[in-house]
């Protein structure tokens, strides 16, 4: 499984409710469908609309059936809530939600005015063009620990660098019938890395055991607080998480000599284990440590 974006993808349906919903498997003149595009067994952002009811969120196409389950839930004119649809058709079309954009602007080439950001807000950069000297971004100078102001010149050339990586989800160290969608992007800035992902599970899996989350780009080098960890927009929640009993919510650290984060719960610190997850469970998180 995938996470799969493309271009001019619609469809319609006439599901009601809020489950998974049957797509027509016909797209308007000019557009693609679900299965062309998508294809089967993979994620992608969505938009189903019709009046007054909408829904953003991430969506797992299925061609046996021709369905869309609504995974994650982004948005929605039910105050983020999956909506409970009436009769009658809906759009369905592949979007790109405010909540997952990297950036907005021109070209990051050669930026009028730009600004770079995901869901927690890391980084954010605004009007680079007219920024004289950057203190917008800062690495570790080596050997001294010091904090180095970039020039515009450097600034810049980092953020041309964004790459991708491919985090993995794990219980225990492995994810035995685990589904999960994820993606990833990071800023090498030298002696330092920052970056950020989205991981969506789908199907919890077999795996017992502490979830932490692996393939980060590098190793972690700094121990202690100098490797810096944030979590946002989950829908896990500790304990009995489906009655909401105890209402903790995740964080992590990054795990010293290893491109691995272990997750904990914020208000006491404890590990998250796999008896904390359940299916459709996601989140984003964030990094910024010494590689």
């Amino acid at each position: 499984m995938a996470f799969v974006l493309a271009n001019r993808v619609q469809d319609t349906t006439t599901t009601t409710g809020t489950g998974t919903v049957t797509l027509s498997g016909t797209a308007p003149t000019g557009y693609q469908t679900f299965g062309a595009a998508i294809g089967d067994g993979n994620t992608t952002y969505y938009t189903i609309a019709a009046g007054t009811e909408w829904e953003v969120g991430i969506g797992t196409y299925a061609s046996s059936g021709t369905t869309l389950a609504r995974t994650t839930v982004l948005s929605s004119s039910n105050a983020g809530s999956a909506v409970n649809f009436s009769a009658g058709t809906k759009n369905v079309f592949v979007t790109y939600p405010t909540e997952r954009t990297i950036y907005s602007g021109g070209p990051l080439g050669t930026p009028s005015s730009a600004t770079l950001t995901n869901a927690t807000g890391l980084p954010v950069t605004t009007g680079l063009a007219n920024i004289a000297t950057a203190s917008l971004l800062g690495r570790n100078t080596a050997g001294t620990g010091a904090v180095e102001v970039l020039s515009k010149a450097t600034a810049l050339t980092l953020l041309n660098t964004l790459s991708t990586f491919t985090p993995q989800l794990k219980f225990g160290g492995a994810n035995v019938g685990m589904t999960q969608a994820s993606t990833g992007f990071y800023i090498d800035q030298g002696s330092w890395v920052i970056g950020w992902g989205i991981i969506s599970l789908t199907t919890k899996g077999s795996s017992t055991g502490a979830a932490r989350i692996y393939d980060l780009p590098f190793a972690n080098t700094a121990a202690g607080d100098q490797a810096f960890v944030a979590i946002s927009n989950s829908n896990l929640r500790e304990g009995n998480y489906e009655s909401g009993s105890w209402g903790g919510r995740p964080t992590g650290y990054m795990i010293y000599s290893e491109s691995t984060i272990q997750l904990t719960w914020g208000n006491h610190g404890d590990g998250v284990y796999d008896t904390d997850w359940a299916n459709n469970r996601g989140f984003n998180f964030s990094f910024f440590y010494q590689k």
